[in-house]
């Protein structure tokens, strides 16, 4: 994305507090470890001593994959009747399926974007690598 777009966009926030006034916040919906992935195959991943005027938070999402993988998992718990019998399994199993942790970490960074916006006036950008399963979840939850 072009500098000085990315530095217009940090200029005209309404962050109250000196140290954020004209930094945009980047919210990376990635894991850093697959941002670096992705850069290392060509991908996008931005710089911090280009993006000078922009401050980043990688959220760790995991990639839709994994995210259809969780909710196949516990779907199937659903419709697995004998798995209601023991609590203990059966709470063990769907903590097994990876499920809420995903839906935590989306919500913990979507908690993120709305604290930045609404409590420090700060413009955000998010993005991840294609843009077509974390960063929807995330801008339409926020």
């Amino acid at each position: 994305m072009d500098i000085i777009l990315l530095d217009a966009l940090g200029s005209i926030n309404g962050a109250t507090q000196s140290n954020l006034e004209g930094k945009l916040q980047i919210f990376d919906a990635r894991p850093w470890l697959n941002a670096q992935g992705n850069a290392l195959l060509g991908g996008g991943f931005e710089n911090n001593e280009v993006y000078t005027n922009c401050d980043f938070t990688f959220c760790d999402i995991a990639n839709i994959h994994e995210v259809k993988k969780a909710h196949h998992a516990m779907s199937l718990m659903a419709l697995t009747p004998q798995a209601f019998g023991d609590k203990d399994s059966y709470l063990k199993s769907i903590d097994e399926t990876g499920y809420y942790q995903l839906i935590s970490t989306i919500l913990k960074a979507v908690n993120m974007v709305v604290e930045c916006i609404v409590e420090k006036k700060q413009n955000v950008l998010v993005h991840c690598s294609d843009g077509w399963d974390r960063t929807p979840q995330m801008c339409s939850l926020a």
